[in-house]
């Protein structure tokens, strides 16, 4: 028999306060894909979670409780949950927005609420028994709203081992361990939400303590998570220390100040490693107005799991996400498994620090979002990356496509990635400008950096060098303008000693319904990358190419790995990827190309229509044909790049 609202099983009452023990109105558990997701499992004697890399075998619990509107201050709130599982593992405890019943409740889009906030953690195995997470801020924070009732869902933190369920006793169970939401107060009146500073001190500090002064530091990450975080809050790690273990922020969106986690002190910057024992070292959930600044984050491990990062921006339904900022960070050693292959999505959410927009009820996008002044060392797959669910249109329809707007990516520097330093998806006139890019793609396929499905993405003032091409790559220069583009802009930018190409131009295959429309590429600087220069490639149409300086000389780069096509080298080249370029100008470029290998002209103007050259310098030696240009300069332009020795030596460093 449905249990309704209100049902309370114990209730204290006393002269100092009063309390009461709540069971759920709702409770059910979901596929979140396969051929499940369209049942409901909303009468189950268990409730289930599971986590699987194939997400048709995915499984998260909701439960809802109600209690009687009060104002008075909770001392106390707890969610108590009885269960188990056949191995260790963690389950994550969220809130969830959105009116449901547990008759209706599905997988499918619209018919689960969205998740909300990060409420907290709790580790489950073989032995069952109440598992107890401390909710009591929350709940505060929703009395104060005039809210009295909580959507909680159950989901399993993404592992690395075989999928595994965890089964919890739901409402229809006849035992007596059902779910339970354990409220008491002996207060009437609210504390507030004061803003208050946390500090953290490995070495001298006590988890006992406040934590509110240098003096009263808490010691661990542990420590550090149990605690809800608001809009004005600092939490500072001291300066010196090495923290082990990971930091999931909880947050409370009380007001629109910034939460900062920084450091304090002097001496170098505080380290937090998660030594290879999670997937993450920080994860922020729907944490809007927050800076994360003058921090080391690594971790270190042997072991190479499926999923590694170092910094986790999750945003799940949640609207407009705004300021959030990275500066001042050093991301090194975060390694985790690269992938085969371009197509690998898992893979390549693999980074140094990895922001990620999910769900299909809210649109939700980033207003104000800064990567500044960081250093990337040795991560994998890239360096810094992002991606949004709401990325699906074509050359003439924004079909759900919701980009993120004002994002900044600035003065950063990126250093032997496992594949691209820096990929930049779904964005409104993203800025990238004054990054370095060096030793990127060192273990597989991958422009140093590109940015996909963006309209007006402007590059400017950077640099990127010796970028690593591997056998059997396909990209392996300094930049790229991806496919599901439009409007981009490279200016001002230096690409030299890249191993594949000065960079790539591509609109995809029609398959995946790739266009890339209006590219233009200016005022930049290309010098001695190998194997080709500017390549276009695929559907990109109407792509402006002029005032760019192209040098090769004979120090152009070679490649760590031979090439596996074409012996000499392509000044020009438009290349078939599923279609043709089309409408391509050349303008006022200078090539100057004196390398021993022939110099090639490839632009299959039978396929690729509408290409126009005007006014250009071609000079050199050693070039088998020049392009169609009616006003095309073959003297010697007088360009000097003068070679540092070291590099005259190694060439390749």
């Amino acid at each position: 028999m449905k249990l309704f609202s209100f049902v309370i099983l114990f209730l204290m009452c006393n002269m100092a306060g009063w309390g009461q023990i709540l069971t759920p109105t709702d409770d059910g558990y979901i596929y979140l894909g396969g051929n499940n997701i369209n049942n409901n499992y909303g009468f189950e004697t268990e409730l289930k979670t599971c986590y699987s890399f194939n997400k048709q075998y995915n499984q998260r619990t909701y439960i809802r409780f109600k209690w009687h509107a009060t104002t008075d201050y909770f001392s106390s709130a707890k969610f108590r949950i009885y269960g188990q599982s056949d191995s260790l593992k963690i389950v994550e405890v969220y809130s969830a927005t959105g009116n449901w019943q547990e008759a209706s409740l599905k997988g499918t889009a619209g018919a689960k609420p969205s998740l909300s906030t990060y409420l907290g953690a709790f580790e489950i195995n073989h032995h069952p028994g109440y598992k107890e997470v401390d909710i009591t801020d929350y709940i505060n924070y929703l009395n104060i709203n005039k809210i009295n009732e909580i959507s909680i869902v159950l989901a399993d933190r993404e592992h690395q081992h075989a999928s595994v369920e965890a089964r919890f006793h739901s409402k229809e169970n006849k035992s007596q361990y059902t779910p339970r939401l354990e409220l008491f107060t002996k207060e009437n009146k609210s504390k507030g939400f004061i803003p208050q500073t946390y500090y953290v001190d490995s070495e001298k500090g006590n988890d006992n303590k406040d934590g509110k002064s240098p003096g009263t530091a808490w010691k661990s990450l542990e420590k550090a998570g149990t605690v809800f975080y608001k809009g004005g809050d600092q939490l500072l790690f001291k300066k010196g220390c090495r923290f082990q273990g990971s930091l999931f922020v909880k947050y409370l969106p009380v007001n629109t100040e910034n939460l900062v986690i920084s450091s304090y002190g002097s001496g170098e910057n505080p380290i937090l490693d998660a030594e290879g024992k999670e997937i993450c070292v920080l994860k922020l959930f729907n944490t809007p107005f927050v800076e994360v600044k003058n921090l080391e984050i690594t971790h270190n491990s042997n072991i190479i799991p499926v999923i590694r990062r170092g910094i986790y921006y999750l945003a799940e339904d949640f609207g407009i996400v705004r300021h959030v900022k990275f500066d001042s960070l050093v991301v090194r050693n975060i390694v985790g498994n690269p992938g085969k292959d371009d197509a690998d999505m898992l893979a390549k959410s693999n980074a140094g620090i990895f922001s990620e927009i999910t769900g299909n009820n809210i649109p939700t996008y980033f207003d104000g979002y800064y990567l500044e002044n960081c250093y990337f060392y040795k991560v994998g797959r890239h360096g810094a990356a992002n991606q949004s669910s709401w990325q699906n249109r074509s050359l003439t329809e924004n079909i759900n496509w919701v980009p993120s707007k004002n994002l900044r990516i600035r003065k950063n520097v990126f250093e032997e990635t496992a594949s691209d330093g820096l990929i930049v998806r779904v964005a409104n006139k993203p800025l990238m400008e004054h990054n370095l890019f060096k030793r990127c793609s060192i273990q597989l396929s991958g422009n140093a950096s590109f940015s996909y499905n963006c309209d007006s993405a402007l590059w400017q003032f950077n640099e990127a060098c010796y970028t690593v091409y591997n056998t059997g790559d396909h990209d392996a220069a300094g930049f790229d303008s991806d496919y599901k583009s439009k409007h981009t802009i490279f200016q001002y930018n230096y690409a030299h000693h890249n191993e594949y190409g000065d960079m790539l131009i591509t609109g995809g295959p029609a398959s995946s319904k790739g266009f890339n429309d209006g590219t233009i590429v200016r005022y930049n600087v290309f010098y001695n990358n190998a194997h080709h220069g500017i390549r276009v490639s695929g559907l990109a149409t109407n792509t402006q190419i002029y005032n760019n300086i192209c040098y090769n000389d004979e120090y152009t780069v070679t490649p760590s790995e031979p090439f596996e096509e074409y012996p000499g080298f392509r000044i020009f080249y438009h290349k078939n990827w599923g279609g043709w370029p089309q409408n391509t100008s050349y303008i006022h470029n200078i090539y100057h190309y004196t390398n021993k290998d022939s110099g090639i002209n490839e632009l299959n103007e039978e396929f690729s229509k509408g290409t126009v050259f005007k006014s250009n310098t071609v000079f050199g030696k050693n070039i088998l044909d020049y392009p169609p240009d009616l006003f095309l300069n073959k003297k010697d332009p007088l360009l000097y790049f003068p070679l540092p020795e070291s590099v005259k030596d190694t060439k390749n460093k």
